[in-house]
């Protein structure tokens, strides 16, 4: 990712915007970025739907455990100087509606740009 960033900066990449996909965890966004410091584009991923919840992370965690890693995760790209953030929810196709609304609005909230479901 770092010699793809410079690439981009010397103008060997045309009209390209490399981001950084990562979990929607805080220790991971943390590493990404003193991996790749110069990181400006991030998306933040994490499972939504309840199947994935329950197989995925074991039914260690809940729906208000998963809005909180992700409002973490956000908050930590955000400290980073990014200059865009993604809110991902994999598997939204499974999640309850009213749930995808709650993690965009909290996504919102704590600095995301977009939400892709």
């Amino acid at each position: 990712m770092n010699a793809n960033l410079e690439l981009a900066e010397i103008g060997a990449l045309k009209r390209i915007r490399l981001g950084g996909w990562m979990r929607a965890i805080k220790a991971d966004v943390e590493e990404a970025f003193r991996l790749v410091p110069k990181l400006k584009h991030v998306n933040l991923s994490i499972s939504t739907s309840r199947q994935m919840i329950e197989g995925k992370f074991s039914g260690k965690f809940s729906w208000a455990d998963i809005i909180n890693m992700m409002c973490e995760a956000v908050d930590a790209a955000r400290e980073h100087d990014v200059e865009s953030i993604g809110a991902n929810a994999e598997d939204a196709s499974r999640t309850e509606l009213e749930q995808l609304i709650e993690f965009a609005e909290a996504a919102k909230q704590h600095g995301a740009d977009r939400i892709r479901y």
